[in-house]
């Protein structure tokens, strides 16, 4: 049993599971980007990371994660406009963090999923042997809102990220 990595239905709940380094940006897009280079790249923790895993596969099985995407290049954010994209479905998402927003929303920790499930009740039973933070929820309004320690800190049309998105293709792809 396999699942995609695009977003089913609108009021699910978007879960983010497994361990982050939260401390370490080091060889990041988002460093790339503006020309820093970290001392540290994200240490993955190998026993956190099995567990995860084996969270992430009964969820599959037992068909309660309507969708998965690991965290990779560009992280949180990226995995996130892409499974909206492929959903055509938005997303508001509200974080509560001590770090930097640009941290939590770039952090390129390998082993750690965005997940989207149908229920609280749902992702605690799945996930309670493993980190696990709640993002936010799909939406039919096709944007990504991000809420940081409750401030507003952008909104932004799906349409708007997929043209910046697609713009570096254009000159390629005539």
């Amino acid at each position: 049993k396999t699942i995609t990595s695009y977003l089913k239905k609108e009021t699910s709940l978007l879960y983010l599971i497994g361990f982050q380094d939260l401390s370490a940006m080091g060889g990041s897009t988002y460093y790339g980007i503006h020309e820093v280079v970290g001392e540290r790249i994200p240490k993955i923790d190998l026993k956190i990371f099995a567990k995860t895993l084996d969270a992430l596969h009964k969820g599959i099985q037992q068909q309660k994660i309507l969708a998965a995407h690991d965290i990779s290049e560009g992280g949180m954010i990226t995995s996130l406009f892409e499974m909206c994209i492929g959903g055509n479905l938005g997303a508001d998402i509200s974080l509560f963090t001590k770090n930097g927003i640009d941290t939590m929303l770039f952090n390129e920790t390998a082993g750690s999923f965005i997940v989207e499930v149908e229920d609280k009740k749902t992702a605690e039973k799945l996930f309670k042997d493993v980190p696990h933070t709640f993002l936010g929820a799909t939406t039919k309004e096709k944007t990504i809102q991000v809420i940081s320690n409750k401030k507003k800190v952008f909104t932004v049309s799906l349409e708007e990220l997929q043209t910046a998105w697609e713009e570096p293709m254009r000159e390629y792809f005539k």
